[in-house]
């Protein structure tokens, strides 16, 4: 679906591409991909309970889950660790979950040091969390998805823009002097769409990568469901935007631009199946003699 949707960056085959196995058979996974809490402390509009147990609980009414995974699953996964050479922590908040950082110390206790790449929400630091990011090479995606604090804070509910902003200095500080990684995200949609271009800016200016994310749930926040005249509207704008911007980005030039090329291609897209519509209805009316 990712290709499909000109995100061959976002595939799930990407992730695997430097781990060459060392023969035809190898005996362990190089790689290991954990998503086992939901536990997270906003409510962000495009989110759900199934992911975020503050709107499971607040927002939806609906009990917690239940986790599935005990002390005989900790121990099962011990055998697993010393072998994998990258760990991609997924789901909730991992520097909330204590499953999350149960297996981050986990990994500094046994004194193994596997890539490591999380997404953050940025509202959590604390000497436990710059502890593990002092001894783990821990690769970060802060979610900013917005410019503004006013937007931050109607999108991500239960955060502050001041707040965040303070921790990924915090992010950045320690990446520097351990050599990881520090990227910004943005869920791309009808609240934020009108900040992108400001985003990118941001990302720049603090010499960070970024990346843009396709929202397509719920459909009322999605630009890609959005009907044709809301997308119009955001092309159109972007586009003019781009003109004085796109020569002024730098790493973030390419974010922009595929996002606006995708933007494009599924205006270009509801215009053919409006067309189309249209045409079907004219040929269904019937004659008048």
């Amino acid at each position: 679906v990712p290709i499909d949707a000109g995100r061959a960056d976002l595939a799930f085959a990407r992730w695997f591409d430097r781990l060459a196995p060392d023969d035809g058979e190898p005996g362990w996974p190089a790689q290991i991909e954990l998503s086992i809490s939901n536990t997270c402390n906003l409510q962000c509009v495009m989110c759900n309970g199934d992911y975020s147990s503050s709107i499971r609980a607040k927002r939806e009414g609906r009990p917690p889950l239940v986790s599935p995974y005990d002390e005989k699953f900790f121990a099962q996964l011990d055998q697993f660790l010393p072998h994998v050479r990258q760990v991609k922590f997924l789901g909730g908040e991992p520097f909330l979950a204590q499953e999350t950082l149960r297996i981050m110390e986990r990994l500094i206790e046994l004194g193994l040091e596997p890539r490591c790449h999380l997404t953050t929400n940025g509202t959590q630091w604390s000497p436990r969390v710059e502890r593990i990011l002092d001894l783990l090479p821990v690769d970060v995606a802060v979610s900013l998805d917005a410019a503004t604090a006013s937007t931050y804070e109607s999108i991500r509910v239960g955060a502050t823009w001041e707040a965040v902003m303070a921790n990924l200095d915090r992010f950045v500080a320690v990446a520097r002097r351990n050599d990881t990684i520090v990227d910004l995200t943005y869920c791309l949609m009808v609240p934020n769409w009108h900040e992108f271009g400001a985003f990118c800016r941001l990302a720049d200016d603090r010499g960070l990568g970024s990346t843009a994310n396709q929202v397509v749930q719920p459909a009322h926040l999605s630009l890609y469901h959005a009907d044709l005249a809301l997308l119009e509207a955001a092309v159109v704008a972007l586009e003019q935007e781009g003109v004085a911007l796109v020569p002024a980005l730098g790493r973030s030039r390419s974010t922009w631009e595929g996002e606006l090329a995708r933007l494009r291609r599924r205006r270009d897209e509801w215009r053919a199946e409006s067309e189309t519509s249209v045409s079907v209805s004219a040929a269904a009316r019937p004659t008048l003699h």
